[in-house]
């Protein structure tokens, strides 16, 4: 009579171990124990094992360790990487003798969030004149109506959202306060929020920014800088002083579930910007999930009611200069004659000259 057990001994996330009842996340690499003991007073003859996992799931090639009293096995099993494995390993199992296994899974990037995924193994064996042995013999110990059990998973994955917005505006060094309009030379300051909204950990999480034109990137007032509240990290964003068009931040940051990294940088407007033109530039996230595959912009699964992109506009305005000049006086002698049509020499002309900011 068999009795089997299958548990989960390991989840490695990152190559470092979290508890064995956390949800698991792409990337996760998962090492079960299969576990069978002939509880019967009988020997047991080829015994073998099989598992089915979750197709999201793939066996890891060379991860199988089995042993029991009387041999040992590293073979892979037939069907790898899954989902239906088996193990022909024809062991046999004395009364009270037991049968362990163990391998490992890696999780891939096809679980979704919130879903459930169960991995269910099961044992076989034949008595002495071949028959197969029963599910369920009615012994003291046989516990295991089928021979077969299950370990169940709750899954998470990352999801991005980002914010982008103009949070200051810098003429001379002095802040004109965020709403605009600009004018050449001005320096825009931006902000940007990309939050993780789901339950997985997202990895190697950067943005680009596709500059106006008539802009550049400026470090006049100090460097792009970006903080993680968690896990805690920062730093510079990379970005060269004067670069223009597309820029990218590589910030390659690492953002818990319901962690927020937050970006400030500085962009200047150059002399040749127009008025009545905006200037409108749309921030992009991009992030990879602990499988290393790119997170997907748009997750049915996620309330994630912000896209993994933003944009900004603000308004341009520019000097521009009129000119007039008038004669408003003539003086013969000392005296105005003004208004007259004729000036003889001698005769001292006050001319008057406005100039005026029509930008």
């Amino acid at each position: 009579a068999l009795v089997t057990r299958k548990s989960t001994s390991q989840i490695l996330r990152a190559g470092v171990p979290v508890p064995t009842n956390s949800p698991v996340e792409p990337g996760d690499l998962i090492t079960y124990t299969l576990t069978v003991t002939n509880v019967g007073t009988g020997w047991a003859f080829n015994v073998d094992l099989w598992d089915e996992l979750p197709v999201e799931f793939h066996y890891v090639g060379g991860s199988t360790r089995a042993s029991w009293p009387s041999g040992s096995s590293t073979a892979d099993p037939s069907g790898n990487p899954g989902p239906s494995l088996a193990w022909d390993l024809s062991a046999t199992l004395l009364p009270g003798e037991e049968l362990s296994l163990s391998f490992q899974a890696l999780v891939t990037s096809l679980a979704r969030q919130g879903r459930s995924y169960t991995n269910r193994m099961g044992a076989t064996g034949e008595e002495g004149d071949g028959t197969p042995i029963p599910p369920e013999s009615g012994l003291p110990g046989d516990d295991d109506p089928d021979d077969e059990d299950e370990v169940i998973h709750p899954a998470n994955v990352p999801a991005l959202a980002l914010d982008k917005a103009i949070t200051d505006v810098l003429r001379g060094g002095t802040s004109r306060g965020p709403s605009g309009p600009v004018e050449p030379g001005d320096v825009i300051v931006y902000t940007v929020t990309i939050r993780n909204v789901s339950g997985g950990a997202a990895y190697n999480v950067d943005f680009t920014d596709q500059l106006p034109a008539h802009t550049e990137y400026t470090t006049a007032y100090g460097d792009g800088v970006y903080t993680v509240d968690n896990p805690a990290s920062g730093g510079s964003l990379g970005i060269p002083d004067g670069a223009a068009g597309l820029v990218t931040a590589d910030t390659s940051a690492t953002i818990a579930p319901g962690g927020t990294l937050t970006a400030v940088y500085r962009v200047r407007t150059l002399s040749t910007v127009s008025q009545g033109v905006p200037l409108a530039n749309s921030a992009i996230t991009t992030g990879e999930d602990g499988a290393g595959n790119p997170i997907s912009e748009y997750n049915p699964d996620v309330p994630d009611t912000f896209p993994d992109r933003d944009t900004t506009r603000i308004e341009v305005v520019e000097p521009g200069l009129s000119l007039v000049k008038e004669i408003v006086d003539v003086l013969r002698g000392g005296a105005s004659i003004w208004p007259t049509p004729i000036v003889l020499w001698g005769d001292v002309i006050v001319y008057r000259v406005t100039v005026r900011n029509v930008g």
